[in-house]
């Protein structure tokens, strides 16, 4: 009988090492995942839109946008970091139609989204 007691309590030791070992893993695990934060949109991404005048934004950028969209009239624009880098959104209309155009810090064009309005405002 001291055996058996024996045996369960060393097979219960064994048992409580063994979960806390996993709950271990899994807590390092847990803290490399990446976490949303307040300035991240449903993507992940981050999402801090700040506002910038239009003569603050880099010639490249906006050389960029004008010749993604041919007769494109710049009303405003902003910056926002997506994945950790800086791009620049330049809201504006050609041929009568809402234009926004996101470009890189180095002139890229990124996106061209057509015909939405922005309803944050």
């Amino acid at each position: 009988m001291r055996a058996n007691w024996m045996s369960a309590v060393v097979l219960g030791g064994l048992a409580a090492a063994c979960g806390a070992v996993n709950d271990v893993q899994d807590a390092a695990a847990r803290k490399h995942e990446p976490r949303a934060t307040a300035m991240d949109d449903e993507d992940g991404e981050d999402d801090d839109e700040q506002p910038i005048a239009l003569d603050q934004v880099p010639a490249a950028v906006k050389k960029a946008a004008e010749a993604a969209v041919p007769g494109l009239v710049l009303k405003k624009a902003e910056t926002e970091t997506e994945e950790g880098a800086l791009h620049y959104c330049l809201e504006g209309t050609a041929d009568g139609e809402a234009v926004e155009v996101e470009v890189s810090t180095d002139g890229k064009v990124l996106e061209v989204e057509r015909g939405e309005e922005d309803d944050d405002d």
